[in-house]
Parts: C-alpha cells; structure tokens; sequence
C-alpha cells in the first residue's frame, strides 16, 4: 500500500473516532435515564451527523430530572427534537434553548409522567471522511445500448466498514448521491435529423436572415425572409405555445423523470438538472439543453454496504414526445 493511501486510512479512521467521540460526550452529559437504543445516520450530501437515542426515566427520577444541562454547540450542535415515545409529544421547543452560543438542556421542563424520551441531535462532520467512506460509480456513457433505452451502471458501497465498525454496531449513511450524465441532444438528433423537418428548415431560414444582416447581403436576407414566410404560412400550425419552450420543457425535473427508471428500488431519482450547453445541429445553435444529470439517492447499512444496479433512460418514450410537438406546431406530410 502506498504512503499516500496509509496516512488517508490513518486521517479517516481518526476523523471517525473524532466525530464518535464528539457526540459520545454529549450523551454522556445528558444521561437522563437508562438508555435503550441508539441510532446513528450520517447524511451524505450535507455532510451531517444524526444520532437519536432512546431514554427509559427510572419512576425514581421522574419527579426530579435535575438541573439544566449545558451542551458545546460546535460543530453546528443542535437537538433536534425531544419526543415523548408513548404521546408522540415534541417538548424540544420547551427545554433546550440556546444561551451564550451555548446548547441549554433542561429536563426539569419535561412533564413528571413521561417515561421514555427519544432525542434527535444534528451536527456537522468533516467531509473528509464521509468520502473515505463512500465509494461511488457511474458509467457516464451508457453501459449498454438496447433498441428503445439506454443503461448506465451505478454503485454505492461502503468502502470501508473498518471507519464504522469499532464504534458502531449500527450506522446508516442516508441519501448517498449519484449523478448520471445523459446526453439528450442525440435523442432529439433523432427526430430532427432529417432535413427536411420544417423545425430545422425554419431555424435555417432565420439564421440565413440574420447572416445576410450581419454579412450586409441584402440578397441571403431576403432569401431566409422568404424560406421563413413559406414555412409559416404552409407548413406552421397557429399555437400559443413556442416550440422550443415545448421541447426545452422536456427537460423540466417533473417532466424528465417520466423518462428514467432504476432496476433497483433503493436507488431513487431525486432530481434532473439541465446543463449550460445547449444543443448544436450541425452549425445551428437550438435553444434547448445537450445534456442532462440526473440525481439518484441510495442509503447504506452497516449491515447492507452496497446498493447497485442500473439507471434506464427510456429514449423511444423521449423521442416519441419529441415528435408529438413537432407535430402539435407543424403539418406533417
């Protein structure tokens, strides 16, 4: 192993003990009655900390919980919530203030009946160590190619069970993100390939407009006015809708979403973002995007380290629609 990879191993496993040792002093500050069952969740993309445990009050106890309990507030501390297990009642907003950059926790201010309390606690951890953790794969160009879709392999796993296991005997990492890159311009390509689509010959009609205003030629203006005002007026249905609103809107989140699936339910398609570019057709810039990233989230057990699987893209089902616009704005012969 190279010295490089030793002294990582040796920063993670000390940013676990750290972030353990952390909030293990915390709940020995609070110590209200006998635990029964803790939980810890570190969440991925926020790069957070998330522990509940579970108290039983001694009946001895219950009338007097003792006085406040003053708890760090680094590390962006915070209880969370303080429920009462058999009334489903938060009393978090009664007994834990903040004072002088302080966590305040004061028992006295929950009721003499409750008997179990669940604690929620939330602090930040270094993000360092969440990623010698994980280890996440994507095939960005489709793994495999079938005739009305596209696959891209994914994969999460905890990599190293070593940066849990000597302090946990359960730990979840919840919402492990995966972005999956799909080039749509090839699907629209598709449909719009062919040249005598009137989309891509009224796009030409205006270009060679502005080209012979920007040329000063006077001739190639007039030739796009007239390319223009033919396809306008023979082949262009009347819509209050603009075209390329129509097509660009495909690649709204809600909308795309219709077109990916996963083989695997516990990786789940949490969002679509549209890239910068746009796409080209041949030297014709369209106004719609070239590409699309699409957000999948998995959780990871200790006990269940890897989720894997296959993010589909649906592309006879994207280029159908495609068409369906162009033929809801034109008249197709």
């Amino acid at each position: 192993m190279a010295k490089e990879e030793i002294d990582l191993g040796k920063s993670a496993l000390g940013l676990a003990e750290e972030s353990y040792n952390f909030i293990d002093k915390i709940w020995q500050k609070i110590n209200i009655g006998d635990p029964i069952v803790t939980t810890v969740t570190y969440i991925y993309p926020r790069s957070q900390m998330k522990t509940t445990r579970t108290y039983r009050i001694p009946s001895g106890r219950r009338n007097v919980f003792g006085t406040k309990i003053t708890l760090p507030a680094g590390n962006n501390f915070q209880i969370t919530s303080i429920f009462d297990v058999d009334t489903g009642t938060d009393y978090a907003h009664l007994s834990v203030q903040r004072e002088e950059g302080k966590v305040v926790f004061d028992p006295t201010k929950l009721p003499a009946s409750c008997e179990r309390i669940m604690i929620t606690t939330l602090n930040d951890v270094e993000r360092a160590f969440l990623r010698a953790l994980v280890d996440v794969r994507v095939s960005e160009v489709a793994s495999r190619e079938e005739k009305d879709k596209e696959k891209h392999w994914i994969a999460a796993a905890i990599k190293d069970e070593g940066l849990l296991r000597p302090f946990y005997k359960h730990a979840t990492l919840e919402d492990v993100d995966l972005g999956v890159g799909i080039n749509v311009d090839r699907h629209y390509s598709t449909v719009l390939k062919d040249e005598n689509n009137p989309l891509i010959r009224l796009v030409r009609a205006n270009q060679n407009i502005f080209s012979g205003i920007d040329r000063g030629s006077r001739n190639l203006e007039m030739v796009g006015k007239a390319q223009r005002r033919r396809i306008l007026q023979k082949e262009m249905k009347k819509t209050k809708e603009d075209i390329f609103a129509d097509l660009s809107r495909l690649c709204l989140p809600e909308m795309f979403r219709n077109y990916v699936t996963t083989d695997n339910p516990n990786l789940v398609f949490t969002d679509a973002r549209r890239s910068e570019n746009l796409m080209t057709f041949g030297n014709v810039i369209l106004p719609i995007p070239s590409r699309m990233t699409v957000m999948v989230y998995t959780t990871l057990k200790l006990e269940d380290p890897a989720q894997k699987g296959y993010l589909i893209f649906h592309r006879d089902d994207f280029c159908g629609d495609v068409e369906k616009i162009i033929r809801t704005h034109f008249i197709i012969k």
